[in-house]
């Protein structure tokens, strides 16, 4: 009887001790899974800023015997001037801070065949005072730029500033001259021919290929002025999703005076016949920098 007591007795202890062991497997599983149901993960998007440089087209300019001659309506009145728009566009991502990105903008002359005709006369004929050379210019140069709030360069619409600084460069504003009867030069349209711009008939020929511009607040101190890096800075803001853009236009045409200009109306070959153009090239280069000191940020994370 007692070894049946005894068989019972384990038999009892053994399935209770199952019985405990599946029960504490069994809650472990149900802590485990009810654990991981009930946590809430939270990721967190690290905020991206993203900005894009435009560069545009090189402004290609060509003069031959047509289109620079003597008493010739100027480039521009025939709607053939080099034109182009570069653009720099910078994205605030995601959250409500405010942030800044800042990058540079310098001209960039690759190419100038141009120079002062011989016959160009100087300040003693025209109301431009070109005090640096004494010469009118032949080649002039626009430059504004318009800032919107827009998700793309086509939609920035606002009105251009215009750039009246670069460094080392002549900033012309006048009206010019015709220099055999000292009158105003008309348009076809009968109004006066002003001119608003750089002059850049020698631009690159002192080996001076990359002309910078200065900001707003530092183009007081004039195209040679005493400029540091930070005067360089162009800054942009935007808000956490909100896209802004630095649209720039850059125009470059021919001014034709009634003196001779036939040495820059491009080369003669009597041997072929034909007149190789005189070309001038030149673009817009961006860069991004740091916005306190101006230093060149470009190829950093």
């Amino acid at each position: 009887m007692d070894r049946k007591n005894t068989i019972l007795l384990t038999v009892i202890a053994i399935a209770t001790l199952l019985v405990a062991v599946v029960g504490a497997t069994f809650a472990f599983f149900t802590s485990q899974n009810t654990g991981k149901a009930d946590t809430n993960v939270n990721v967190e998007t690290e905020t991206v800023n993203t900005s894009t440089f435009y560069e545009g087209n090189a402004i290609n300019l060509l003069a031959n015997m047509s289109n620079f001659a003597e008493a010739q309506a100027d480039v521009r009145e025939e709607g053939t001037y080099g034109e182009s728009e570069p653009y720099v566009k910078y994205q605030g991502g995601n959250g409500d801070a405010v942030a800044d990105m800042c990058y540079s903008a310098t001209l960039v002359v690759t190419k100038n065949d141009f120079d002062y005709s011989a016959a160009n006369p100087g300040t003693g004929y025209d109301a431009i005072k070109n005090e640096s050379n004494s010469k009118v210019p032949e080649l002039v140069l626009e430059l504004t730029k318009a800032t919107g709030k827009h998700a793309t360069p086509e939609e920035v619409v606002e009105e251009g500033q215009a750039i009246t600084v670069i460094e080392k460069l002549d900033y012309m504003q006048a009206a010019h001259k015709i220099y055999s009867t000292g009158e105003l030069k008309q348009t076809a349209g009968g109004g006066d021919v002003t001119i608003q711009g750089f002059d850049i008939t020698r631009a690159g020929k002192d080996g001076t290929l990359q002309y910078r511009i200065p900001n707003a607040e530092a183009a007081v101190k004039g195209k040679d002025g005493s400029f540091d890096d930070t005067d360089f800075v162009f800054k942009i803001q935007a808000n956490g999703g909100e896209t802004v853009i630095d649209k720039w236009n850059i125009k470059a045409y021919i001014v034709n005076y009634n003196f001779d200009q036939s040495d820059n109306a491009g080369t003669y070959s009597e041997e072929s016949g034909t007149t190789t153009p005189k070309e001038f090239k030149a673009a817009i280069h961006f860069e991004s920098v740091d916005c306190n000191t101006g230093a060149s940020t470009a190829g950093e994370d």
